[in-house]
C-alpha cells in the first residue's frame, strides 16, 4: 500500500510509504502540514506513521503506554493525536486512544470506551469525526447485540450516546465533516 497526496488538491496524486507498513487506513494532518496514518505490517500489527512535510518517506511512530491492535479514525483536536482502535483490548469492540506525538514516539494520554444505545461496548465504528465537543461516528455492529446505528458521544470522555439513529443505517462505516 501506500499514501497519495494530490498537491494543490489536483492533478496527479505524489505517491509515499513507509517501508514498514504493509496495509493504510485512516489518515489526519496535522497544523503544519504533516500527514500522520495508520494501518498494519506484513503481520497485521498496528502501526501508526507521520510522512513529515516534505520529506520523501513516511517513518513509523511507536506507540508507548498501550496497544493498539487494529486501526480506526485518526484526527488531530489541539495537540492531541485521536486515533480508534476497532479491537480494543483485543475483543469486538471500538475505543479512542488519546496521544501526544513526540518526535518518533506516540504516548498514550487517555482512553475511553463507547457505548451503544442499549449501553454495550460499540462493536465497530472504522471512522468517527470530533466536532467540538462531540464525537460522531457510526456502528457497523456485526457482534449482533445492537442493531448498526450512528451515534453522538460527549468528548472526550465518550461512554453512553445521547443521540442516535438506527432507522435507516444497514452498513454504516464512516463519517466527515
Amino acid at each position: 500500500g501506500s499514501v497519495l497526496v494530490y498537491p494543490g488538491a489536483s492533478g496527479s496524486p505524489k505517491t509515499y510509504a513507509n517501508p514498514d507498513q504493509y496495509y493504510y487506513d485512516f489518515g489526519a494532518y496535522d497544523s503544519h502540514g504533516n500527514l500522520f496514518f495508520d494501518g498494519q505490517d506484513g503481520n497485521g500489527n498496528f502501526m501508526l506513521s507521520e510522512l513529515a512535510a516534505g520529506a520523501g518517506s513516511a517513518q513509523t511512530i511507536e506507540v508507548s503506554g498501550g496497544t493498539i491492535y487494529f486501526p480506526g479514525m485518526v484526527q488531530w483536536v489541539g495537540s492531541l493525536l485521536v486515533v480508534g482502535d476497532q479491537s480494543c483490548s483485543n475483543q469486538n469492540s471500538t475505543c479512542i486512544y488519546q496521544l501526544s506525538v513526540s518526535k518518533s514516539v506516540a504516548t498514550v494520554e487517555g482512553l475511553f470506551a463507547l457505548l451503544n444505545s442499549t449501553g454495550g461496548q460499540v462493536c465497530d465504528m472504522a471512522q468517527g469525526v470530533v466536532v467540538g465537543q462531540r464525537i460522531l461516528g457510526s456502528d457497523n455492529d456485526y457482534c449482533g447485540y445492537a442493531a448498526s446505528a450512528t451515534y453522538s458521544w460527549d468528548y472526550p470522555q465518550g461512554g453512553g450516546t445521547s443521540i442516535f439513529n438506527a432507522k435507516t443505517d444497514s452498513a454504516p462505516v464512516g463519517a466527515a465533516l
